[in-house]
């Protein structure tokens, strides 16, 4: 599950930051608060003060320049309209913006400008503010201060080292990338070379086999010319040829062996080049589909039995079961058997596939020789064999 997105914010808000906007108007509409409960305070007062308030919307972009406008605006409101209680709104704004220089990445000489500032900031009101004239005060501004920026620095350090994990992360994350198309480009270079040195091995086997296959008696013909008119004609007399029957044998079993080898080399290259295919796509019938088999194939009582530790198989071995049981079942067109038992058996290196045909009547029945014959053919292609026996 992906996480939620961020809401995006306006470029103008993104950049004052939202939680300084809203300081910034609390503040603004404290100070105008405070100034209107001063008897002393004049039109400049009320115009200063807030103005002075104001840096904190800058606080995020300049953090340096802020803190030093702030100082300026204090000494500005203090000096031009006379002494004034402003610490219920400069210290909170001051406080604030500590907090955030310490929080934020910045450079040495950004911290130290803005640290300057906003000590000039303590020092104005320590020294100009009616209320803060005492030492127990100014160890209570500058302790807060303190504590503020330090807490800030704590949580610099935590998203420098946020900042850190994720670079290192996505870092990680394109390595892990390259390292897996490395792997499937290397990985494709040997199924390639496999399958070169396969079907090579297979082709120069198909090859001895049919050189083997030549027959080891030769025609021999003999021709008497006969004069037939005026025309002499040779006509051709053949002599029996003389054939060894074991030469015929062998030329048989060379043809069945180099049809055994083309669908073995036939099945192997489908096997890999399967592996080499982009895009996956429907994938091709196997155990785990002969349910599904076995409920719509006929409609007799089929029961499907397993025994062994049932484990994956190569796709090709999978597929040829899949087809042979298929070609075993009865179809709706023959007599409908009472019951057919389908017994699959993982062995330690074989599988074992048992179709058993109960008919209701004519004990005995032979099964269908083509769907046998296909069954002997999906079988030498993985290399086993179909027997067949008479139901009992």
């Amino acid at each position: 599950m992906s996480a939620p997105r961020r809401p995006t914010l306006p470029a103008w808000l993104d950049r004052v930051g939202p939680g300084n906007l809203a300081a910034t108007v609390v503040l603004l509409w404290g100070s105008v608060v405070l100034v209107g409960e001063q008897p002393d305070a004049g039109p400049a007062a009320i115009v200063l003060v807030p103005l002075a308030v104001l840096p904190l919307l800058a606080v995020r972009r300049y953090p340096a320049g802020a803190a030093v406008a702030l100082a300026a605006g204090v000494l500005l409101a203090q000096l031009a309209a006379g002494p004034l209680v402003t610490c219920g709104v400069v210290l909170p704004t001051a406080l604030i913006m500590a907090f955030q220089l310490g929080s934020r990445l910045l450079s040495t000489r950004q911290v130290a400008v803005g640290g300057l500032g906003l000590i000039g900031v303590g020092l104005g009101e320590v020294l100009l503010d009616p209320v803060l004239g005492t030492i127990a005060a100014a160890v209570f501004v500058f302790g807060l201060g303190t504590t503020l920026f330090v807490g800030g620095l704590m949580v610099r350090s935590r998203v420098r080292m946020a900042v850190t994990l994720r670079r290192r992360t996505e870092e990680l994350a394109r390595q892990r990338d390259r390292t897996a198309a490395l792997a499937v480009a290397a990985d494709r270079e040997r199924i390639g070379a496999d399958l070169e040195s396969s079907v090579r091995a297979r082709v120069a086997a198909i090859a001895d086999l049919a050189a083997g296959a030549h027959p080891s008696a030769a025609d021999r013909v003999s021709a008497d010319p006969v004069s037939v008119g005026p025309v002499s004609v040779d006509p051709v007399s053949v002599d029996p040829v003389s054939v060894d029957p074991l030469s015929a044998d062998r030329v048989r079993q060379a043809l069945i062996d180099i049809e055994s080898e083309g669908r073995a080399a036939l099945a192997q290259m489908r096997s890999i080049v399967g592996t080499l295919r982009e895009a996956p796509t429907t994938p091709p019938p196997g155990l785990r589909d002969l349910p599904e088999l076995v409920r719509r194939a006929t409609t007799a009582r089929v029961r499907l039995r397993y025994q062994g530790d049932p484990r994956p198989l190569p796709p090709n071995v999978e597929l040829s079961a899949y087809r042979i049981i298929e070609r075993l079942l009865p179809g709706d067109a023959e007599d409908v058997p009472r019951e057919v038992q389908v017994t699959i058996r993982f062995g330690d290196d074989a599988l074992d596939l048992s179709v058993r045909r109960r008919p209701d009547a004519a004990p005995g029945a032979a099964p269908d020789p083509t769907a046998l014959s296909v069954a002997r053919a999906r079988a030498q292609v993985v290399g086993g064999q179909v027997t067949a026996s008479p139901s009992a």
